[in-house]
């Protein structure tokens, strides 16, 4: 007999249990869990001693697998279920006499319980996990610290309710008791003080002393003792530290990261150094209670944005109500922006876009005191920009400072909101250290520079112009932001304008299709085909005063590579330095007029040079063209040429450049020789003049033209080709008008 066939009416009535463990319906596991606990516990019914128990229970889980998994889980059932901590323990001693797997089955079912079901959990089943967590830690089990991780989780942050302060009492009771095991694993020391500095903004209310010194003293004794650990949180501590500042000791380990350095660490590189570390997704993450991340990536993902506001209702009565919940807020905007960066299909759909859900949340009016408030708008703002102050180019993230744009572009009539972020902006800058202010307002100025030249928004002037009515501000903006201030009109008093759609250059009426292509991707950067589309396309939610209409009218300008590893950076292509770089290739490629005022020797200079850019395959392929005398070898080799670059990746600016150079070096005689006889515009003179190698580009261009990838491969060598060797126009305009 196993747990499969134990029946619900044997000991325990099933509403009993039902209440005593868990919440709401019962799904199958929760079914499986509740036969395996009723098996164990007929076993052990009419047992007095334990070695009769231990053999009892050993002799049932040695008849198999699925009978020892339902020993082990039964006799955890029991641990979970048991009120006094001494009949905790002797349950508990039972299973590790009887366990035959390394506690592998009991680490499984503890982790699922805590992952997926902790939120439907009774109060005695959830403390009685921190039990557990602290048994596994002591055996030092391989997964005592993805329980223990998963356990900080589960306290949530901007929640006082009973539960959530005895499940925080209880953790730093068993961490404490733990300290030494801690000591020696980095990742429970880094998720611990990190969830404890954010947990301590709840515990500010006197109410709370006892607990919050508790907290304090524990932090801060782990901070000063294993401080190299706790500096790989990197920047979001410092932006926690700073909402401790009431707290004498946060203060003072803050005064000591920014003046006395060498204190916390003689390997500690100071407080520009910690603020330039970039913090792991998986602390952020840690502060979202899973429940709360997986209606979050729902409405992100999924949900239209002409129908947000429903579940943005439902998000505030389920999580955001209470004044408490306040300074869960900041969590959630520092998760949108550095956690989900939404992909290729997602930013070119309807769904609802990241800036459309922060900026709902800034407008909610906050529920706690005037002075909660002040300090949970500046910690949701400081939440949204933090990223700004240290930003770099070669290191920094555009996704994680795109919605702070946007998020202003689309306010900028909503109750003020852009000028009071532009205003956070300023005075942030000089919030931090008087020797540290230069390099953050570069941080900033830099932010403001790749966005727009990115295209995130087509200019900075509606933005600035919000400053205007406040002299303060406008003195403030044009000290911090330095030219991209000077851009806008906000001097001239001339009325706000509405969102600028993005012009498109002009079109001669003859041009050809190429050159009509050419022009676009002047106006759009070149988007490879891993990169993603832009946010100009997502169009504001209710509290969006911009123009849908004008949105919808603007053209996608950049596109941005969605990022799930904290070292992956974003790969968008400026239009500016593509025709820079492509006029300087334009004048390093051999011409036809080149050749003939005897510039052969440079041209097969140039040539050279670009063919050692290119891999092993691509130098034979254009190799064995240069020695092809028959045409319609010329043909097939070129096509070959053509088909490897098709199947070729990480294509760059270089490596296209250089694929062009070479494309027009072999077909140079071609470009040179080749005019159009009005007079014999037959279709088999038409026929004849296409089966040259050069027009081999052009039909592969119709041919992909369904298939994403290598038409836009193609497009992007035909567009350098052209910067190289505008006579290819002529001849495409004139094969298509004939």
């Amino acid at each position: 007999m196993n747990a499969s066939t134990i029946g619900m009416t044997t000991t325990m009535p099933p509403d009993l249990w039902r209440t005593a463990i868990l919440y709401d319906h019962k799904d199958g596991n929760e079914e499986k869990l509740e036969k395996q606990y009723l098996f164990v516990h007929n076993l052990l019914e009419k047992i007095s001693s334990d070695r009769e128990a231990t053999e009892n229970l050993t002799q049932h889980a040695a008849k198999g697998n699925v009978d020892h998994d339902d020993v082990i889980n039964g006799l955890l059932c029991k641990v979970l279920m048991e009120t006094q901590r001494k009949e905790a323990a002797k349950y508990w001693y039972y299973l590790t006499m009887v366990t035959r797997d390394g506690m592998n089955a009991v680490t499984n079912t503890i982790l699922s319980l805590i992952n997926s079901k902790f939120h439907r959990l009774n109060d005695i089943p959830r403390l009685q996990c921190v039990f557990v967590a602290n048994e596994i830690a002591q055996l030092q089990h391989t997964k005592d610290v993805d329980i223990i991780c998963s356990l900080l989780r589960q306290i949530v942050g901007g929640d006082q309710s009973e539960r959530n302060i005895m499940l925080c009492e209880h953790m730093l009771e068993m961490l404490n008791q733990n300290y030494a095991w801690m000591s020696q694993r980095p990742i429970i020391i880094q998720s611990t003080v990190y969830t404890y500095l954010r947990i301590l903004q709840d515990h500010l209310a006197a109410e709370y002393v006892n607990l919050r010194n508790k907290e304090v003293n524990f932090v801060a004794k782990l901070m000063r003792d294993r401080w190299d650990d706790c500096a790989q949180i990197g920047k979001e501590m410092v932006r926690l530290l700073h909402a401790l500042l009431p707290i004498r000791e946060m203060k003072s380990i803050l005064d000591d990261i920014i003046n006395r350095p060498g204190v916390l660490s003689p390997s500690f590189g100071g407080f520009l150094s910690l603020m330039r570390v970039r913090t792991s997704k998986k602390f952020i993450m840690n502060r979202i209670h899973p429940d709360l991340e997986k209606k979050i990536r729902f409405l992100l993902n999924t949900v239209n944005k002409v129908k947000v506001g429903r579940y943005q209702e439902y998000l505030y009565r389920r999580h955001l109500s209470t004044a408490a919940s306040d300074t869960l807020r900041a969590d959630i905007v520092r998760f949108v922006c550095t956690c989900i960066h939404p992909t290729n299909e997602i930013l070119a759909s309807d769904i609802t876009p990241r800036y459309a859900l922060l900026g709902w949340l800034l407008i909610l009016p906050l529920s706690g005191s005037a002075h909660n408030a002040a300090t949970n708008t500046y910690q949701i703002n400081a939440a949204l920009y933090w990223d700004w102050f240290v930003y770099h180019e070669q290191t920094g993230m555009i996704m994680d400072i795109e919605p702070g744009l946007l998020v202003m572009y689309h306010n900028i009539r909503s109750k003020q909101l852009t000028s009071k972020l532009l205003d956070f902006l300023c005075r942030q800058i000089r919030e931090f250290p008087t020797n540290f202010q230069q390099q953050f307002q570069l941080g900033v100025q830099a932010s403001f520079t790749k966005l727009l030249s990115c295209r995130v928004v087509q200019n900075l002037a509606p933005i600035m112009e919000t400053t205007r009515n406040n002299p303060e501000l406008v003195i403030m903006a044009r000290a911090s932001f330095g030219k991209h201030f000077n851009c806008s009109s906000s001097d001239s008093g001339a009325p706000l304008p509405p969102p600028i759609p993005i012009p498109v250059q002009p079109v001669p009426a003859a041009a050809s299709v190429l050159e009509i292509a050419v022009v676009d991707r002047i106006a759009r950067p070149k988007t490879p085909t891993t990169q993603h589309e832009p946010p100009e396309h997502e169009t504001p939610t209710i509290e969006d005063d911009s123009d849908m209409e004008t949105n919808k009218q603007n053209e996608e300008h950049a596109s941005f590579s969605d990022d799930d590893d904290d070292d992956e950076d974003e790969t968008i292509t400026n239009t500016s330095n593509q025709h820079t770089a492509g006029d300087k290739r334009k004048n390093s490629v051999a011409t036809s007029s080149e050749d003939e005022d005897g510039g052969g020797d440079k041209a097969a200079h140039a040539y050279s040079k670009a063919l050692k850019k290119l891999d092993g395959t691509f130098q034979e392929l254009f190799n064995s063209i240069t020695t092809s005398d028959d045409s319609q070898d010329h043909c097939d080799k070129t096509q070959k040429v053509i088909s490897h670059a098709l199947l070729t990746e990480d294509w760059d600016e270089d490596k296209i450049g250089a694929f062009s150079a070479c494309l027009i070096h072999v077909n140079n005689p071609i470009l040179t020789e080749f005019t159009l006889n009005d007079s014999e515009l037959t279709t088999e003179y038409l026929e004849s003049c296409v089966g040259n190698s050069m027009f081999l580009i052009f039909r592969n261009v119709w041919d992909n033209r369904r298939d994403e990838e290598p038409f836009q491969i193609l497009l992007n060598i035909l567009s350098d080709m052209y910067s190289q060797a505008p006579k290819i126009g002529y001849l495409f305009s004139s094969i298509s008008l004939s």
